[in-house]
């Protein structure tokens, strides 16, 4: 149980150690911004991006095929594999799509039936929006990014070109995008956690004055996994100790 939450690490974070949440898109820039000044001793990368949530869509009428809890990733991929200086872990290949194109999950891919080549349609906040499916990525990292308390990682990953006109005309019909600025610790996927009330507080100083959230996200996921496998340790330990008491009496 230890090992599986702590894949969950690498499918769904990559070299993400935190999240410095942006309340809007003018603070998310000045953020960006402002980590730079971040100890090099301390990180070793900074990666702005933001999603939303959305319903992918393919085909019509009758064949229509629907994914209601997709979710939409804007971020430069070039940056992306450059984060974190693991390329391997973060699950992204290939340019930034072009507007109107985007790379899917192969979680989303196989909900939808779609290969690249593929036209698809994402719904968010009253529209729709066609895009062209420019490849497939895996449930890994950055390409995997997710939050939610679920195995599967059903992403649309676009541009900030494609991106921000999806978001342009207000909220009203879904939540606010979240916007994000990760942070990747020295240390490696797992090891860079032990650096975070370090990091934490070097980002809370550095940006004091746009009071961000941040939030410990990979220790957040390596504790539950910790407290999980001596859970089932210690069920495991109670349980044979009850069969082995009978069979020593006798």
């Amino acid at each position: 149980m230890d090992s599986s939450i702590r894949q969950v690490a690498r499918q769904h974070l990559g070299p993400i150690d935190e999240l410095v949440v942006a309340r809007n898109a003018r603070d998310w820039h000045a953020l960006a911004g402002r980590l730079q000044a971040l100890p090099a001793s301390q990180v070793d990368g900074l990666l702005r991006f933001a999603t939303f949530d959305a319903v992918a869509t393919v085909g019509h009428g009758s064949s229509v095929r629907t994914v209601p809890s997709a979710h939409v990733v804007a971020l430069d991929f070039e940056a992306a594999r450059r984060f974190g200086r693991a390329p391997a872990t973060t699950g992204i290949s290939g340019a930034t799509p072009m507007p109107g194109h985007a790379a899917v999950t192969e979680d989303l891919a196989r909900g939808l039936g779609v290969r690249p080549g593929a036209r698809i349609e994402v719904y968010a906040y009253g529209r729709p929006r066609a895009l062209l499916v420019d490849r497939v990525l895996p449930r890994l990292g950055l390409a995997g990014f997710s939050l939610a308390d679920e195995q599967e990682s059903r992403n649309v990953l676009v541009s900030t070109a494609t991106f921000e006109p999806m978001v342009r005309h207000g909220f009203a019909a879904g939540a606010p995008p979240a916007w994000f600025v990760a942070v990747s610790n020295r240390g490696g996927i797992e090891g860079g956690a032990a650096s975070t009330d370090r990091v934490t507080t070097s980002i809370e100083r550095t940006t004091a004055n746009l009071d961000p959230q941040v939030r410990a996200v990979k220790r957040d996921v390596l504790d539950v996994a910790d407290e999980t496998g001596k859970g089932f340790t210690q069920m495991f330990t109670a349980m044979g100790s009850f069969g082995v008491s009978p069979g020593c009496s006798s």
